[in-house]
C-alpha cells in the first residue's frame, strides 16, 4: 500500500488547499473568525436549550406555538450571548486552526 502523500488520487495541497506550511491570507482568516464565532454561538444555543430542558414542570400554557417561540428566543439569547461575552471557544478556535498567521496576527 502506497504512503497516503504519494496517491495521485488523493491531492491534499489542491483539495485542502494546504501548502505545508498552513498559511492563510486575510480573507481566510477572516472567514475563519465569523465561522469561529458562528460556532461558538452555536455551542451557546445547545447550552441555553439544555438548561431550559432541565426545568422540572411543565408550563401549564404550553403549547406547539409557545415551544417554537422559545427555540427561537433561546437561539436569539445564545447570539447575544456569543457576541457580547466571549468564552474564548472561537478564540481558541483561531488559534488552533488559524495557523501561524492566526498567531501572529495576534501579537
Amino acid at each position: 500500500m502506497d504512503p497516503i502523500n504519494q496517491n495521485p488520487g488523493l491531492p491534499l495541497n489542491k483539495t485542502f488547499g494546504l501548502n505545508g506550511k498552513g498559511a492563510l491570507d486575510g480573507n481566510d482568516l477572516d472567514e475563519l473568525r465569523r465561522t469561529a464565532d458562528a460556532f461558538e454561538a452555536i455551542f451557546v444555543s445547545q447550552f441555553v436549550k439544555a438548561a431550559r430542558s432541565a426545568n422540572l414542570a411543565d408550563d401549564i400554557f404550553g403549547s406547539q406555538a409557545g415551544d417554537t417561540y422559545q427555540s427561537m428566543l433561546d437561539d436569539q439569547y445564545a447570539k447575544d450571548l456569543a457576541s457580547s461575552t466571549k468564552l474564548g471557544i472561537a478564540e481558541a478556535l483561531v488559534m488552533q486552526l488559524g495557523g501561524p498567521a492566526a498567531r501572529d496576527e495576534d501579537r
